[in-house]
């Protein structure tokens, strides 16, 4: 992650996807949200803003050609990142079971 971290410039932009890296610096201009955006996760994880905008399948195709690597997680982190994915699960299927109330 450090790594990732040096690169977070408009001439080199690298950002972490679900613990991928890509090198995004091409894309900067061809993105429809524009680059402040990209540029504000430089360097850094990206998943969450990713998830949270709802992307379309084709925005998943068109990263495959921007992967240039995993992220190296300790055998710690990996099981912290499974737990609060697990979490994130449960609370999005607790959320979608909520019966809307009528007064």
């Amino acid at each position: 992650q450090e790594e990732v971290l040096q690169h977070k410039t408009e001439g080199e932009c690298w950002i972490i996807m679900h613990d991928k890296v890509y090198d995004i610096t091409k894309f900067l201009d061809e993105h429809p949200g524009g680059s402040d955006i990209l540029m504000e996760h430089a360097g850094k994880d990206g998943t969450e803003g990713f998830e949270d905008l709802g992307h379309t399948e084709q925005a998943r195709q068109q990263l495959e050609p921007l992967f240039i690597g995993e992220l190296a997680l300790s055998e710690q982190q990996r099981e912290k990142r499974h737990t609060d994915k697990e979490k994130q699960q449960q609370r999005q299927a607790q959320g979608s079971s909520l019966q809307p109330l009528i007064l």
